[in-house]
């Protein structure tokens, strides 16, 4: 039986240059292949291992979903953490109670759930930190994204429509 580390790197030796991610943001499409995602779950790991995580300890993930989410997600694992991840829209006081029966070691945090995880008690990491920017891991300012593409046509669309007739 294969673990998830063991299909990532699979997918990694296989599809390699592949597009394995892709992320639609304001600031234009950014895509990760699965060479690219490999490499950023072993630098997770590696980091999250000299910061003193060990095999068995309970982790809290908690964060917005994207790339970023999926590599810390990853690097967890591969670090050997037992993963507690938390929905991005859960409410402050829910992290404690989490942390509590979970009897976590650590939270992992996105930058804007930083400052409630603060206070909880283990050890707060941001993960944005860890992510080195890749070549075409970043966002592509000058490319428009295609759902912005298709909002612009269905507004014109919609606004030919709309247009009283003579």
């Amino acid at each position: 039986m294969q673990s998830l580390i063991d299909m990532l790197d699979t997918s990694a030796s296989q599809h390699g240059p592949l597009v394995a991610l892709k992320q639609w943001s304001p600031r234009g499409v950014r895509s990760w292949s699965y060479t690219e995602l490999a490499a950023a779950t072993r630098r997770v790991a590696a980091t999250l291992q000299r910061r003193g995580i060990q095999h068995g300890d309970r982790v809290v993930l908690w964060g917005p979903s994207g790339p970023d989410w999926v590599a810390v997600f990853f690097g967890c694992l591969r670090a050997g953490a037992i993963l507690v991840p938390l929905d991005l829209r859960s409410k402050d006081d829910f992290l404690p109670r989490v942390v509590e029966k979970t009897k976590a070691r650590y939270i992992i945090a996105g930058h804007d759930q930083r400052g409630a995880a603060a206070g909880v008690g283990p050890e707060v990491f941001l993960w944005r930190r860890w992510l080195a920017v890749r070549r075409n891991a970043r966002a592509r300012p000058g490319r428009r994204s295609s759902r912005k593409r298709i909002s612009r046509w269905w507004s014109l669309l919609r606004g030919l429509r709309e247009r009283p007739r003579e």
